[in-house]
């Protein structure tokens, strides 16, 4: 804290030295990435050119910043930050694009806050169109609106799976609420809400399957008649992978289609 005694000139020279500081850290923590980036082309697991993105992680690292806050220092303005040194430091680890649709200004607006205002962004015409996008170009995210039924799709789309869900900072901005697409599997955070697909004869039966299979429903959070069938999006609490033998109590037809990080609420 400064001391009320000290002068302005003197404030203003801590204010510098703070700044110094802090570029210095920025810089060294982008050398640590880029060393991050260098073991991961050299691992077991590489394999040409991926996305870089690691929700379940950022996650753990925003809710840790936003505990660890104090004084007047606001959590929008924390998650504001470290959302552009996120979204940087993932691009300077390979190419990241964002897919959206065109006609969606909310979902620009979530973009921009969470995945950094100079990720590009290539702006499409349909649901289909960004899931077709993310599923073909690899190093991209789609933002599509979470009241929508392009989710249905997700089961004939190997590969692509929900891996956010915004705002994650409950409310900021208040734009809109978005599933984040993206071609790779979620990845669990420690606090996590999953999804899972499925054609059932009614919704009725939705909860009394996910009881038998030993799991609550947070709630049905999507629901399209089809034929004889209804197409069912149940959100359940923790965190459910593709090949959790639970999902075998919903029947064939029932997938992970992946899972978020719950958003952080109540933060002032």
């Amino acid at each position: 804290m400064p001391d009320r005694g000290d002068s302005l000139e003197a404030l203003r020279r801590r204010i510098d030295a703070i700044d110094d500081r802090l570029l210095e850290l920025l810089a060294e923590r982008a050398e640590v990435v880029l060393g991050i980036a260098d073991a991961k082309r050299r691992g077991p697991d590489a394999s040409g050119v991926r996305l870089a993105l690691r929700p379940g992680r950022e996650a753990i690292i925003m809710r840790r910043l936003l505990d660890r806050r104090r004084g007047v220092l606001p959590a929008a303005l924390v998650v504001r930050l470290w959302r552009e040194i996120f979204a940087f430091t993932t691009r300077l680890q390979g190419p990241m694009e964002i897919c959206l649709l065109d006609a969606s200004r909310p979902c620009s607006e979530l973009a921009s806050f969470y995945y950094g205002a100079e990720t590009p962004v290539r702006r499409l015409g349909s649901e289909k169109d960004v899931l077709r996008e993310v599923a073909e170009r690899g190093p991209a995210i789609g933002l599509l609106p979470a009241a929508g039924d392009w989710w249905t799709a997700l089961r004939a789309a190997p590969g692509v799976a929900i891996v956010a869900r915004l705002p994650f900072l409950s409310g900021v901005p208040a734009a809109a609420d978005a599933f984040v697409i993206a071609c790779m599997a979620a990845e669990p955070s420690g606090d996590d809400t999953s999804l899972i697909g499925l054609s059932l004869d009614t919704v009725a039966d939705a909860g009394a399957i996910a009881r038998r299979a030993g799991l609550g429903v947070a709630r049905i959070a999507g629901r399209l008649a089809h034929g004889r069938t209804v197409e069912v999006l149940l959100e359940v609490p923790g965190f459910i992978a593709a090949d959790d033998r639970r999902l075998k109590e919903f029947g064939a037809s029932a997938r992970a289609l992946g899972a978020y990080a719950n958003p952080v609420r109540g933060a002032a």
